[in-house]
């Protein structure tokens, strides 16, 4: 069989493959999605179920070892937390209380993270 001039590797026109289309410019990458309306309305019922131990007015909770142990006993804290707490200074104790409850399913987690946040 004669080879046509016109065609390298011995392919004819109808076993050739298509073109594929055009490649499109890369866009911006699109904004992180909003989270739901329900999802908004309990991040603000989580923090407002409880209220913080400190009176309302603004003053300062009496930062006594009673009442750092209250608070361990209340929250049921895990001994890694509770010794976590009574570890740290006056003014961390007095911040971390001031948050108010500790909620969700890891109270634990949830103390740890607060220090670590604050420190």
């Amino acid at each position: 069989p004669a080879r046509s001039e016109g065609w390298r590797h011995g392919g004819s026109p109808e076993r050739r493959r298509p073109r594929s289309p055009p490649r499109r410019p890369l866009r911006s990458p699109s904004p992180p999605p909003r989270p739901s309306k329900a999802a908004v309305m309990m991040h603000g019922r989580r923090r407002s179920r409880s209220p913080p131990l400190a009176a309302s007015r603004g003053d300062r909770p009496e930062q006594t070892p009673e009442f750092v142990e209250r608070f361990i006993a209340q929250n049921s804290l895990e001994p890694v937390a509770a010794n976590a707490l009574r570890d740290a200074s006056p003014e961390l104790q007095r911040k971390v209380i001031a948050d108010g409850a500790v909620t969700g399913r890891n109270p634990t987690a949830v103390m740890m993270s607060r220090l670590k946040r604050r420190r």
